[in-house]
């Protein structure tokens, strides 16, 4: 990988959740790791809300390796202010060289 094939910011935000002081359960996100990447749009689809268009898109993010911690269950992405969901996580070859994480775009429901 080169790299300047590596451009777009990303961040890696891990799920937290705590209790206030109701007992109920809060989640917090908190970010684990910015790191270089090259980000691709690889799909997404457009939708009507009750506030106009939306557009929901899918990416694929290369980067170097981070940790094998990375999951969906418990970590999203985030890149120039939108957030993604990971949908998956794959390391090419099964080396801790570069890691390949497929997100959908997180959109909040109106």
């Amino acid at each position: 990988m080169r790299a300047g094939e590596l451009r777009h910011r990303v961040t890696f935000e891990v799920k937290t959740a705590e209790q206030n002081e109701a007992g109920e359960q809060v989640v917090t996100w908190t970010a684990a790791a910015t790191v270089w990447g090259s980000v691709v749009y690889v799909g997404g689809r457009e939708y009507r809300a009750t506030d106009g268009e939306q557009a929901q898109m899918d990416v694929r993010v290369t980067t170097r390796y981070v940790n094998r911690d990375i999951n969906p269950a418990t970590y999203r992405m985030t890149h120039k202010g939108r957030v993604f969901d990971i949908v998956s996580v794959a390391w090419p070859q099964d080396r801790d060289i570069t890691m390949v994480v497929m997100g959908k775009e997180n959109v909040p429901e109106s």
